[in-house]
């Protein structure tokens, strides 16, 4: 082995000088991946307000256009309010005129023509201040009524509105108040928004839970009338929601008592005929002693003396003024041996005889 070949296996392998890591290159990176996640979301989040803003906007045309809508029904619904006004006075007046041709003589009478139909009497006051007046869902049946059975007296929108609001004091009045005056900015349209939003208000939202728990507990007592019962059974049925099926088998008795219905006659029967073949003791009269005042039944206890005689010497069951008890025996009380023998004995007597 040369020296050349020592020096070449102790001398190191060479190596290639180690430079320090550049670190604004490691935080160039950390940007570049910072700005390829907020790229996204950044699109995101402007997305998002794009579409609220759409949102917004739709939700506001759709409220314009809602409202358009009511204001074109209440036109229509006044259109035909006034065409029904014509119709019913071109065929009056048709009528007159087919009148003075039969008889042949008169002139019409424009009077009649603004003849109108019999005046209901009015609904009942909404006022639900303490909660003890009118319920709502009673006022709103016969706040529906009126208008529609007198419609020649409200005959436009506005005439029944008018009168829905005539209808209202206290927290009523207090709650339509506001959408009442000239310048409010969300102003009733109709008489039935009126009552729409009334209902909202004082509605009573349990009420269907609350009447079916009053129908399960109902029950008619001895001494109630069915018809006043059967009136309340089906008013709280109808609140709560009861089918007609369910009803009928509500209504009906009880497997036990039509069991005790059908019972009751053999069970009278049978004690009257056993009481029947019992017999009967006699009836006893007892002379009751006179009815004393409490002075006088004071004064004959403190003197010892009868209750019945107030003699002394004796006590008032003990009395000799007494009557004997005189005993009433009929004859179907007497035995029927006893009668045999009485029998027996008279048939002897006219043999003999």
């Amino acid at each position: 082995m040369n020296d050349n070949d020592n020096d070449n296996e102790r001398a190191p392998p060479s190596q290639e000088p180690v430079t320090a890591p550049d670190h604004d290159d490691e935080n160039r990176d950390h940007d570049d991946e910072d700005e390829v996640h907020e790229e996204p979301s950044n699109e995101l989040e402007r997305r998002i307000g794009e579409l609220a803003k759409e949102v917004l906007t739709l939700r506001k045309d759709n409220e314009a256009l809602r409202r358009e809508l009511a204001e074109a029904v209440s036109d229509q619904e006044e259109a035909i309010a006034h065409r029904d006004i014509a119709r019913r006075q071109r065929d009056e007046l048709a009528y007159q005129l087919l009148s003075m041709q039969r008889t042949g003589h008169g002139t019409p009478n424009m009077g009649s023509l603004t003849q109108k139909s019999t005046k209901m009497p009015d609904a009942p006051i909404l006022n639900l201040n303490d909660g003890k007046e009118v319920r709502f869902e009673t006022w709103e049946t016969v706040i529906r009524q009126k208008p529609e059975a007198n419609s020649d007296h409200h005959p436009l929108p506005v005439h029944r509105l008018l009168y829905v609001q005539s209808r209202c004091e206290g927290k009523a009045q207090l709650h339509i108040a506001p959408r009442m005056h000239a310048g409010a900015s969300n102003p009733y349209l109709d008489a039935e928004d009126m009552i729409s939003h009334l209902r909202s208000v004082f509605q009573n939202r349990n009420r269907e839970s609350e009447a079916l728990a009053q129908y399960q507990k109902l029950s008619m007592k001895p001494k109630d009338s069915f018809t006043d019962f059967l009136a309340e059974f089906m008013q709280l049925a109808e609140e709560a929601g009861v089918m007609e099926k369910a009803r009928k088998r509500d209504l009906k008795l009880p497997y036990l008592l039509q069991t005790q219905e059908n019972f009751e006659p053999h069970s009278t029967t049978g004690s009257g005929s056993g009481a029947s073949q019992q017999t009967a003791g006699p009836k006893v009269k007892t002379e009751r002693s006179p009815a004393l005042t409490p002075s006088e039944h004071e004064a004959l206890l403190k003197a010892g003396k009868c209750f019945f005689c107030k003699e002394h010497g004796h006590v008032s069951k003990e009395c000799p003024k007494k009557k004997q008890p005189a005993i009433n025996v009929s004859a179907a009380q007497v035995p029927a041996s006893t009668r045999i023998e009485e029998l027996e004995e008279t048939d002897q007597g006219k043999a003999s005889a």
